[in-house]
């Protein structure tokens, strides 16, 4: 009888001392659909779960209800999640998103705004303040190559009741700033005004 206590004491305390199996977990897309293979909680694969969060997704435990439905899944990772594996590991033998440049071309001429931007958004505020004194005018920083010639800034209007226009303003070799606005985001410029103090 004592020989039976014994070994059931040891039997206790061996699984007592054991660890517990990990729980396996998976991982969700934002929609809820299951991606990749179950996984060890223990041991659990950082990049994949790191990808799969970043696109909104969530990786956890499974519950007791889920282990037998997931666990037979296919074990693979989705297809854009091995594909930047192959980039990070191979990035020459990936197939390019765009062409190569060609080494002996020209880069393409950099656009040089001449003016102020902070005269320029006053002279912008000046120019509206008759017709919406609660105008908005911020700069975007772009610089681009209209078909009126030259380099135009661009500035984003905001009116009182939440419309936005799109200014472009350029300085003339005479130091006169010109506008020109766009109701459309860029499409279609009136024609040019000047702007005063």
């Amino acid at each position: 009888m004592k020989a039976k206590l014994l070994l059931l004491a040891g039997g206790c305390a061996l699984a007592f001392a054991a660890p517990a199996a990990a729980a396996p977990g998976h991982c969700f897309s934002a929609s809820g659909q299951p991606l990749g293979p179950v996984y060890d909680t223990e041991r659990p694969d950082t990049a994949f779960i790191t990808w799969v969060q970043a696109r909104g997704g969530e990786c956890r435990a499974l519950r007791a209800d889920e282990v037998t439905l997931y666990r037979g899944r296919p074990t693979e990772y989705p297809s854009e999640f091995r594909r930047t594996e192959i980039i990070q590991e191979r990035p020459l033998d990936v197939s390019p998103g765009a062409p190569r440049t060609v080494p002996d071309a020209a880069p393409p001429p950099r656009l040089a705004w001449q003016g102020d931007p902070v005269v320029a958004r006053r002279l912008i505020v000046t120019h509206y303040r008759s017709a919406a004194p609660d105008l908005t005018v911020t700069d975007t920083g772009r610089v681009v190559a209209l078909s009126q010639g030259g380099a135009w800034r661009i500035y984003e209007t905001v009116y009182p009741d939440g419309s936005r226009r799109q200014v472009a303003v350029q300085m003339r070799p005479d130091r006169q700033y010109m506008l020109m606005e766009s109701t459309d985001g860029g499409s279609r410029w009136s024609e040019t005004v000047e702007l005063e103090d």
